[in-house]
Formats: C-alpha cells, sequence, structure tokens
C-alpha cells in the first residue's frame, strides 16, 4: 500500500497549518492604546480590521478590575457614565491587576 494512506491527512495537516497562519497574520497588527490628553482620557483598540476610539472625562473614569476568584479570571473595564469599554484583553490576569493600579492612580482615585 505505502504511503498513499497517509497522504490525506497529511494535506489536512499542512491546511490546518497554514490556517493557523492566516489567523496569526490577521490580528498581528492588533493593538489597545490609552493616552492621557489634558482632562480626557483616549482610549483606542483596533481588532484585525475593526478600529474603536472613545474619550472619557479623566475626572469622570474610572477603571474597574472584577475577579471571579482571588487575583483570576479578572476583566478590566475604563467606565464613565454607564458606558464602559473592556481592555487588557492580551495581558494576563496580573498584568491586568497591575495596569488597573496603575490606570486607578493616574485617574486620581
Amino acid at each position: 500500500m505505502g504511503a498513499w494512506p497517509i497522504l490525506p491527512f497529511a494535506g489536512l495537516e499542512m491546511l490546518l497549518v497554514a490556517l493557523a497562519f492566516y489567523q496569526i497574520a490577521c490580528h498581528e497588527r492588533d493593538y489597545e492604546r490609552i493616552t492621557f490628553e489634558g482632562d480626557r482620557v483616549v482610549l483606542e483598540i483596533r481588532d484585525n480590521v475593526r478600529f474603536f476610539r472613545t474619550e472619557y472625562n479623566r475626572y469622570w473614569a474610572q477603571a474597574e478590575l472584577h475577579c471571579r476568584s482571588v487575583g483570576r479570571q479578572c476583566s478590566l473595564a475604563l467606565w464613565s457614565h454607564g458606558h464602559s469599554t473592556e481592555l487588557g484583553r492580551h495581558l494576563n490576569d496580573d498584568q491586568r491587576a497591575a495596569l488597573a493600579h496603575e490606570l486607578q492612580k493616574r485617574l486620581g482615585h
């Protein structure tokens, strides 16, 4: 029989590797940027082809870190006046906690 029965599986494996590289290439330029401009906090998020930009009043904005268990499975959001934006999705829990602390310090809370 030889190697013929293996070829479809090798082709499938190559297709999956190509799809994985395509997915990585689609998200290689993703970013989240937080800038402080006077009394404004500007949040820019790029996710694949979507671009989102929002501004918050620095004195009203708050950063909130919510964890499902002690220090684990955390989410970080910047919010003001009932509007919130989740950020730090490219960070691990410890990095999100450090970012939340830094944001709270810069926001004056």
